[in-house]
């Protein structure tokens, strides 16, 4: 999927950065966080936690509501995608899908390129398929392409 110049101009303008770390402020309760990148329209996409469907991954938030989150360690610098990912490489991982319940009734395995780092440890979004879809992936579901 194509990276817009308002996706372009955002990353270069926002005082956040991909993969980072952050703190996202709700009217009666903080959720730490990680920013996994911006939408077509410029805004700010941060990770959520996923329930049944990991492509549920994401969500625009204003970065006027978020702020920068110190912790001692992130689990993502002992990943073994995070020295190319980091270096702004990007980084291609094939995974089988199983698109079961979409009417397809076999696995097949895709390619994908790693966004960012999500919560869990070893999750990432992932994008996928001519359309772009995201989802998280766990790197034990990964295979190196």
């Amino acid at each position: 999927m194509e990276i817009t110049q308002k996706q372009r101009d955002a990353e270069a303008t926002s005082k956040f950065v991909r993969g980072q770390i952050v703190v996202a402020i709700f009217p009666t309760v903080q959720l730490i966080t990680r920013v996994v990148g911006w939408n077509a329209d410029g805004k700010t996409l941060i990770a959520v936690p996923i329930e049944d469907d990991p492509h549920q991954c994401q969500r625009s938030w204003s970065e006027a509501d978020l702020r920068t989150q110190v912790t001692a360690e992130d689990w993502v610098t002992s990943s073994p995608y995070h020295g190319k990912w980091q270096e702004g490489i990007e980084v291609k991982i094939s995974f089988l899908c199983d698109p079961s319940g979409f009417g397809v009734m076999r696995p097949r395995k895709e390619e994908a390129t790693l966004i960012s780092p999500h919560l869990r440890k070893g999750d990432w979004v992932i994008q996928y398929g001519p359309d772009g879809l995201c989802r998280v992936l766990n790197e034990k579901e990964m295979i190196p392409s």
